[in-house]
Formats: structure tokens, sequence, C-alpha cells
């Protein structure tokens, strides 16, 4: 049983494709090249190792490619998933503003005016508004039919 082991392994050609056989799936080397002390014609080595390269290349592409369409549907779902966030802190800042700036005004006729309403400050709800804002490329892309 050694021997035969140490034998698959003494030519550096059948080891070389010994290491490479398990790339095509469930084959093994010895399957088809187990000869029991025959030489095999260069040609069937010729022919196993261009299988073995090309099985290889297009195996990898097919990870490439599934990779690839994989990346897309994520950037898709994130730049949605962003356009909602946004729309949600806009909404949530706006309304927050909105009723603090109602309450002091409620404080201020029930105390008869003497509140200052300065401290809200219109110029930082403008620039969120401004930072939320998307390009029309941006939009176009999010929403073109694919």
């Amino acid at each position: 049983m050694y021997d035969q082991i140490a034998n698959d392994w003494n030519l550096h050609r059948n080891a070389f494709i010994k290491k490479f056989v398990p790339t095509l799936g469930e084959t093994e080397f010895d399957t088809f090249y187990n000869t029991q002390g025959e030489t095999l014609l260069p040609v069937a080595y010729f022919l196993f190792l261009l299988f073995l390269f090309a099985n290889s290349v297009v195996f990898m592409n097919l990870l490439v490619g599934l990779a690839v369409d994989d990346i897309q549907g994520v950037q898709s779902k994130a730049f949605l998933k962003r356009v909602a966030l946004r729309t949600i802190g806009i909404t949530q800042s706006f309304s927050r503003k909105l009723f603090s700036q109602m309450k002091l005004k409620a404080i201020q006729y029930g105390y008869g005016g003497s509140l200052n309403l300065t401290h809200f400050n219109t110029a930082r709800l403008h620039d969120q508004f401004e930072s939320a804002q998307l390009s029309r490329k941006e939009m176009k892309d999010a929403f073109k039919i694919q």
C-alpha cells in the first residue's frame, strides 16, 4: 500500500496532476490513471491537463459572474435603503423642530409674549434638507427599469 502511494507521488507530472484533480469535483486521479506499471501515452496526460485547466477556468468565471450579480443587487438595495433612511431622518427632524416651535409659541402666548424664539435655528434645518437631497443621476439610476 505504501509503495503504491509513494509511486503515485514519485513522478512530478503525476504529483502535479494528482494535486489539481480535486478542482474537477468528485474525480480522482487514481481511478483514471492507476494502470499498475503500464506507461500511458503523453496524449492522455495532455488531454487530461487540458480538461483540468479548461474546467477550472469555466468554474472560476461562473463564480465571478455570480459575485458580480450579487454585488449589483446589494448596491441597488443599499441605495433605496439610503433614500428611505434620509427621508425618515428628515421627517423626524422636521417634526421635532415643528413641534418644539409650536410648543414655544404656546408658551410664549401663554406668558404674554416674554419668551424669545431665537434658539430655533432655521438655517440648520435648511442645511439638513439640502444634505438629504439626491442628485438627479442618483434618482435616475435608482428608479430606472432594468
